[in-house]
């Protein structure tokens, strides 16, 4: 997608009309506000009670094992322990990302969608093409999570044959779009989800649109930086 098509979509959908009434959509906003928190929660807790304990439980193994070196039966029964353990500990941090991606904390927006779109396009077999920049144009903590969660939920749900995105950051925030091909028809949990982050995003001033031809799916976003963010909505 060169820029000219980028500046004829943002044109053409550009749009103010919110998702929910304000009530609901506000009530919607605060949910998924606390559902986020209580993912972080878990999965500061997944780190430092399972996945740091589980470590130096290993690490006890390690020091046992170097003291049975001459029990060879001993010892593999303990590397088959040491390997469960790894695991465990593999799989708790994958938990931990899918709750709440650390990337996005550490890098920052842009890295963590290329990590979500790269993995899930591999993992699929499809093409894809990022358009990316260094910074987001110093869109909140909250926003960039919101961002990034439309984009998992846009990836999921379908046979993936395609992903274009894109994302530009201006003196006022940015302006990311999204278009996923895929054969399948997003269900109504994935479709709940995004009405859900949509209403989140806008209570902090964000604007959205959307479309859909045939099986390609396109959304627009817009997402003010965070001092901007305040004054368009101070009670978010």
């Amino acid at each position: 997608m060169d820029s000219a098509e980028f500046q004829e979509l943002t044109r053409s959908r550009k749009s103010t009309k919110r998702a929910l009434p304000g009530d609901t959509a506000a009530l919607v906003a605060h949910l998924q506000r606390r559902l986020e928190d209580e993912r972080a929660r878990i999965a500061r807790r997944l780190h430092n009670d399972v996945a740091g304990m589980l470590a130096a439980a290993r690490m006890d193994l390690s020091r046992v094992a170097s003291r049975v070196a001459d029990d060879l039966e001993l010892r593999d029964q303990l590397a088959r322990v040491d390997q469960v353990l790894a695991q465990v500990i593999q799989n708790a941090r994958s938990e931990m990302q899918r709750l709440h991606p650390a990337l996005l904390d550490h890098f920052g927006l842009a890295a963590a969608l290329r990590h979500v779109v790269e993995e899930r396009c591999r993992a699929a077999g499809a093409e894809y093409t990022l358009d990316l920049p260094e910074s987001a144009g110093g869109v909140s903590a909250p926003a960039s999570l919101a961002t990034f969660r439309v984009i998992e939920l846009l990836l999921e749900g379908k046979s993936l044959r395609r992903v274009a995105l894109r994302l530009r950051a201006g003196a006022t925030g940015c302006l990311l779009l999204v278009e996923v091909e895929g054969v399948g028809v997003r269900d109504a949990a994935a479709s709940e989800g995004l009405q859900a982050l949509r209403s989140w995003l806008e209570s902090m001033g964000a604007t959205w649109s959307e479309a859909q031809r045939g099986d390609v799916a396109t959304v627009e976003l817009s997402v003010p930086r965070a001092e901007l963010a305040a004054v368009a909505a101070p009670g978010a």
